[in-house]
């Protein structure tokens, strides 16, 4: 079973990230920091991270460079959730080992066909 570590502080995302990945039999655990994900990626490294990120203890893309220097977590697929309003570099994102980010609302199916997709190709 594929294993998602879920990074989110937002409760309506996650519950609905959880119940679109469960319907499809991935295997979610979630976190809701930066600081607390890259623990238990380090204890039990998921299959793929999917981060929602609202920056308190550290921002995304600091939390995806610390992963990218952990061996462990270096190859790990990630999927970044945004904001539609978000501006981002994608440039600045893929260097920083972001593979995908989706637009929030994000669609059940379009989610779970990415993390699908994601997961098997690492």
């Amino acid at each position: 079973m594929t294993n998602v570590l879920l990074i989110t502080n937002d409760l309506t995302v996650q519950k609905a990230a959880e119940s679109a990945l469960h319907d499809e039999e991935f295997e979610t655990s979630a976190v809701n920091d930066g600081v607390s994900a890259i623990d238990v990626a380090l204890k039990h490294p998921p299959d793929l991270i999917l981060a929602d990120f609202n920056p308190e203890e550290m921002n995304s893309l600091t939390f995806f460079q610390e992963i990218r220097q952990k061996e462990r977590l270096a190859v790990i697929p990630v999927i970044l959730l945004m904001h539609p309003a978000e501006n981002c570099d994608p440039g600045q994102w893929k260097s920083a080992g972001v593979q995908c980010s989706l637009k929030k609302p994000v669609d059940a199916l379009e989610l779970t066909n990415e993390v699908r997709k994601r997961a098997t190709s690492s």
